[in-house]
């Protein structure tokens, strides 16, 4: 393998995952283009085929994609239908959040887990998001992918499958219908019918943010900065459609999951194996206490339990919101929980991560037992302001 590809061999091989993504989410994978190219990346990086990073230019674009992306999920109609219910749902957002913390360190102090490997892998939402900006966090971007994707994976599994129980008949032609459209609408590249003027609005939304965040010293200014400024645009009503949407979202996920993927050496997936169990426990554990406070959502509210669980589960925004889409929910209360705690999860979890590691930093190494020692992240010996 020569020591460069080339231009026209990254695009080859991102346009086989590209291929072999949307195989895997028409055979009914989850997150198809994520997952199908990680696992593309991961082999080519383990086999030794492949002995290189994916360029850095080219997934620093997919990660400001990716941050308005996460902005625009906030619109004027989802907000519109804030009412009782969405404010506890809110509410049961910042337990969950609140929660997956507590998990997290539970994870760290009685698993092998370093300390923002298990914040970054368990914080529930924006998984994309949160694996892009793992490096950027001092982070073992592979442990956090491993962990991101395996809670993407679980609950974009469970949640159609609960649904499937009470699903209509004329929830499931709403679905066939979706499939169609998305399927008529796999070569647009941004969301409004004007495709020109939605590629120009994407690009003065993610240069504008970017900027604006380099020049504000924000953690992760690539992702925050275009996501703070897409959620404004969105939120004003100013423009809607500029948002990454089918074949260009497509892409921007294949080139986040296999840029992750190429990360991986054969004793980092070894670690991702032998962290299997306490990450599913950690997964599994969020997904019933998530059900729990749903159930208690609709003793308070007028509410469905389907709504509830929809809107509180811990990530895979997608998968939910299709989900939701298909059999009849609440879409906009849906929507306004979910976006809410992505923007909440993608804004706060570099500042939760700071704090935590803050606490850890001042315990003397030396007087660490060696099985705390391989505990603690590189982030850790880190200085605060090397995160911002």
């Amino acid at each position: 393998m020569p020591r460069s590809l080339g231009a026209l061999g990254w695009v080859m091989i991102v346009a086989g995952c590209h291929i072999l993504g949307d195989i895997g989410s028409a055979a009914g994978l989850p997150a198809g283009n994520l997952l199908m190219s990680m696992i593309i990346g991961i082999a080519l990086a383990v086999s030794g085929i492949l002995r290189m990073s994916f360029p850095k230019p080219a997934a620093r674009v997919s990660q400001v994609l990716i941050g308005v992306l996460m902005g625009s999920y906030l619109m004027p109609d989802s907000l519109k239908s804030m009412g009782l219910a969405t404010a506890l749902l809110t509410g049961v957002t910042l337990l969950t959040i609140a929660l997956a913390a507590l998990v997290a360190w539970a994870m760290f102090r009685y698993t092998s887990v370093g300390l923002p490997e298990a914040i970054l892998g368990m914080v529930p939402g924006g998984s994309a998001a949160t694996v892009s900006c793992a490096e950027d966090l001092r982070a073992n971007a592979p442990m956090v992918a491993f962990s991101q994707y395996m809670r993407v994976l679980l609950v974009a599994l469970s949640a159609p499958a609960l649904v499937a129980l009470t699903q209509t008949k004329s929830a499931r032609r709403a679905e066939e219908s979706s499939a169609f459209e998305d399927f008529a609408n796999a070569t647009k590249l941004v969301g409004s019918d004007d495709q020109f003027a939605g590629l120009v609005v994407l690009l003065m939304v993610a240069v504008t943010g970017f900027y604006l965040a380099k020049q504000g010293r924000l953690p992760v200014p690539a992702l925050l900065g275009p996501m703070i400024a897409a959620a404004v645009v969105s939120v004003s009503g100013i423009e809607t459609g500029f948002a990454p949407d089918g074949l260009l979202k497509d892409l921007v996920f294949t080139v986040i999951g296999l840029e992750v993927g190429l990360r991986f050496t054969r004793k980092s997936a070894a670690a991702a194996g032998r962290s299997m169990p306490a990450v599913l426990a950690g997964i599994t554990a969020l997904c019933v206490l998530c059900a729990l406070m749903a159930l208690g959502v609709t003793q308070l509210a007028d509410v469905t339990f389907m709504d509830a669980y929809l809107a509180t589960t811990p990530g895979g925004i997608n998968a939910v919101l299709a989900t939701a889409a298909s059999t009849g929910g609440d879409v906009p209360v849906v929507t306004a929980v979910q976006a809410l705690r992505l923007l909440i999860v993608v804004l706060f979890t570099p500042l939760l991560l700071r704090a935590v590691t803050k606490l850890v930093t001042p315990i003397p190494a030396q007087r660490l037992p060696q099985s705390e020692k391989s505990k603690i992240s590189p982030v850790t010996s880190c200085k605060a302001e090397s995160l911002a």
